[in-house]
């Protein structure tokens, strides 16, 4: 379900998942956002625009995970409070796949089915992998490679959930 693009101010403290800095967003927030498990926004924290997606976690509430290049650049870490906005951004995330990649996909379903099961992110790292190498031959074995991949995690999900 698609929301109207309303805005959200909130102030949050920053703490950390790992090495990650992040925010809570209220479970209201998450709702009136939308209903998906990663939501797309776009928005500010302080004065610093970002594109993101907020993530799941748990009890109907989100997370934004803030990167490293904003919360250096604020001079801020884990106990500072920010002030957040953010609204659904409604820009557009699909990833542009090159044709040879795509062929392959489509010629098996399992990997298709993978691939289309992943976040805009992983699809993203997942096609950059390929098209980062140089040569012909090592393009066409990151390809087969990359199949066998999709289906072997796809496996493994399935197993997990067994």
């Amino acid at each position: 379900m698609t929301k109207k693009k309303e805005t959200f101010s909130f102030k949050a403290e920053i703490y950390a998942v790992g090495i990650n800095r992040c925010v809570d967003i209220a479970a209201k927030i998450s709702r009136n956002l939308g209903d998906e498990k990663h939501i797309p926004v776009t928005g500010k924290v302080e004065k610093i625009a970002f594109r993101s997606n907020l993530v799941p976690r748990g009890d109907s509430k989100h997370r934004l995970f803030i990167h490293s290049s904003i919360w250096r650049r604020l001079d801020v870490d884990t106990g500072d409070t920010v002030s957040i906005t953010l609204q659904r951004d409604a820009q557009p995330r699909e990833v542009s796949v090159p044709t040879d990649i795509m062929t392959a996909l489509r010629g098996n379903s399992e990997a298709l089915s993978a691939f289309e099961t992943m976040t805009i992110n992983g699809r993203r790292a997942f096609v950059r992998w390929i098209s980062e190498a140089k040569q012909t031959e090592t393009r066409a074995n990151r390809i087969q490679i990359g199949l066998e991949r999709l289906i072997e995690n796809r496996q493994k999900g399935r197993n997990k959930k067994n």
